[in-house]
């Protein structure tokens, strides 16, 4: 019976991550992260390759300065896809406004945003150019998401 406390729709439990949708999640997180980090990888990693031959650093050292801008992008990219992506994802459901183009550029002006409003709060005096880095991966993580995440693994109310 419709109006009836049984059959009441909440447009707001519209469920973002139902079991089909863990894998899309981690891929988008994980290619975000990857995305984000790479630039910067490049970089420690020649300079942890010139250290090893010099003999300065060990294997362990040289692995860690390899791995060490993923490890700090991870926890951004994942943040910012719980604080942001999914409840943005819910409320372009809500409104039926997905598209590649949305989730694009809301991608890319969360990563550029987010890293200048942390570099505000924390008075540094440098380092605004990791807009950039934050820009590419949420791009990639946003675009990502799309790609796996909609129909027909999504669900849609009617």
């Amino acid at each position: 019976m419709i109006g009836s406390a049984t059959d009441e729709r909440c447009d707001w439990a519209i469920p973002v991550l139902n079991e089909s949708m863990w894998q899309p999640f981690a891929k988008a997180v994980f290619l975000g992260t990857v995305a984000g980090g790479a630039p910067m990888a490049v970089l420690t990693t020649l300079l942890a390759t010139f250290s090893l031959v010099k003999g300065e650093i060990g294997p362990l050292p040289f692995i860690w300065l390899s791995i060490t801008p993923f490890v700090v992008t991870l926890p951004f990219v994942l943040g910012a896809s719980i604080i942001i992506g999914l409840p943005l994802t819910v409320f372009l459901k809500q409104r039926r406004w997905e598209s590649e183009p949305v989730y694009v550029a809301a991608g890319i002006s969360a990563g550029f945003i987010l890293p200048i409003i942390i570099l505000c709060f924390t008075g540094a005096p440098a380092g605004y150019w990791t807009a950039c880095l934050g820009a590419l991966g949420g791009g990639v993580t946003s675009r990502t998401w799309w790609i796996s995440a909609r129909e027909p693994k999504i669900f849609y109310p009617d």
